[in-house]
């Protein structure tokens, strides 16, 4: 499994075990309306989401501070002709937003794009 640390933050791949932790953080309002996919997502659909991240590259990263895992970061879509791809995150437990958490995580995950 890969982890990628730095800046007090921790990178770690995103594993099996992680996706119902995922799950109820992306089900939150607060996280959902924000996202391209905002319907409530069962475990059915996480595990079939999950499974199907194998089949092309993808970079899912749950970001933890302090031994506490509080949010997500991903690299996916890649188009190899521009040299680009996607990016998202979002720090979904709370007393740790604003602190600079998202831009230590951000910078991490460039360095290892």
């Amino acid at each position: 499994m890969r982890k990628l640390n730095e800046y007090g933050i921790t990178l770690s791949e995103l594993a099996e075990a992680d996706i119902e932790l995922l799950r109820g953080w992306r089900n939150a309002p607060e996280i959902a309306e924000n996202m391209e996919f905002n319907e409530h997502i069962t475990s059915v659909q996480q595990k079939i989401w999950f499974n199907n991240l194998s089949k092309k590259p993808n970079y899912y990263f749950i970001i933890t501070h302090q031994n506490n895992k509080i949010g997500l970061i991903h690299l996916n879509e890649f188009d190899n002709q521009n040299q680009s791809a996607h990016a998202g995150l979002f720090i979904a437990e709370k007393k740790y937003t604003g602190i600079g958490i998202s831009l230590g995580a951000s910078l991490i995950l460039l360095t290892f794009a």
